[in-house]
């Protein structure tokens, strides 16, 4: 309690003190975005290579149903 009224008393402490927290904070704002940044480039990789998975396994199916049935049409 005597810490905070001392502050109080000393203006250019308490406004420096201010500023101090001021910057860390903005610091830990930036951090933030930058994590959430790389959270969503992470997702989208993982995203993209299931679809991927997926719409390979589609492309091969359909590609080999297609050549059954050229293979009936022919015989």
């Amino acid at each position: 309690m005597w810490a905070i009224k001392q502050l109080n008393f000393d203006l250019d402490m308490a406004r420096e003190h201010r500023r101090l927290q001021l910057s860390e904070l903005e610091e830990i704002k930036n951090e933030a975005y930058e994590n959430a940044r790389i959270y969503k480039e992470k997702t989208k990789v993982f995203q993209d290579k299931a679809i991927l998975r997926k719409y390979s396994h589609h492309v091969r199916k359909s590609y080999y149903m297609i050549l059954d049935y050229i293979c009936f049409l022919v015989s």
